[in-house]
């Protein structure tokens, strides 16, 4: 947790920094509990895991005073999970970008901050050329290209994102 403090302290927008909360027993416990429930529920919480520690990173870091939210639910992120994770085995991978576009589309619907609620908006089909030309340059190239293909990754991630001001 000092890393992610530290990182959001050297964050900024508009010149003011992030501020992060939370503290390394509290992560820890929160983890330990969510994992022991997954094992027990033969992984059937994770889903419900993910919801809550998406829910406490988000509460746990602020910006301006106020603190993000996450409205997420553990029945609709494992009703998500289940058919994208389908449809991509279904497809034998290729449907993955596809699959990856709606999982950010709904974890960014639910996230806000100061009742501005987030949004990620990005074509399968253009994260799936990215993907083709990242990974066929990494391998032509033995691994050199994955730096620039990372990169590319970030920005395509950072331009499709954005907020709905309230």
């Amino acid at each position: 947790m000092k890393i992610t403090n530290y990182m959001m302290t050297k964050t900024t927008l508009d010149g003011k920094p992030f501020d992060f909360t939370a503290t390394g027993g509290e992560y820890f416990s929160l983890i330990l509990v969510n994992f022991l429930l997954s094992v027990i529920t033969l992984g059937i919480y994770g889903a419900w895991a993910i919801v809550n520690i998406q829910r406490f990173m988000s509460e746990r870091t602020k910006y301006d005073g106020a603190a993000f939210a996450f409205s997420g639910d553990g029945g609709e992120v494992f009703s998500l999970f289940f058919v994208q994770m389908l449809l991509t085995m279904i497809t034998l991978g290729i449907y993955y970008p596809w699959a990856k576009i709606k999982i950010y589309q709904y974890f960014y619907a639910k996230t806000s901050w100061n009742s501005n609620v987030f949004k990620f908006e990005a074509s399968g089909g253009d994260l799936f050329s990215l993907y083709l030309k990242g990974t066929l340059l990494t391998i032509i190239t033995l691994g050199i290209y994955g730096a620039w293909f990372m990169s590319d990754l970030f920005k395509f991630m950072a331009d499709a994102s954005s907020i709905n001001p309230a």
